[in-house]
């Protein structure tokens, strides 16, 4: 399984309306603990804007996946691009504990 999360690129992707766009958010599959997320499911942003308290749930960001497309074999590196299409959202209070 190692060398399958090795070779597997998940990007994030927004709906722009007329297009898809990389939000420039890229992992690994072992950041999602080796499983792909499904419609519906939501990523954390791990990152914060600079200067903003990441204990503050409102400065944190969420990404809904809405659709999610496999490319295996698009790309000469040898690598599997798994791209979601995700709508963020800030968090809430009601996940604080989460977040």
């Amino acid at each position: 399984m190692a060398d399958i999360q090795q070779k597997t690129v998940v990007r994030l992707y927004e709906d722009e309306g007329n297009g898809l766009s990389f939000n420039r958010s890229e992992f690994d599959l072992s950041d999602f603990g080796g499983h792909l997320p499904i419609v519906g499911d939501l990523i954390i942003d791990p990152g914060v804007a600079q200067g903003l308290d990441r204990n503050e749930p409102t400065n944190r960001t969420i990404f809904e996946v809405t659709a999610r497309y496999f490319a295996p074999g698009s790309r000469d590196d040898g690598y599997t691009y798994v791209c979601f299409v995700v709508k963020p959202r800030a968090g809430t209070y009601k996940e604080a504990d989460i977040l």
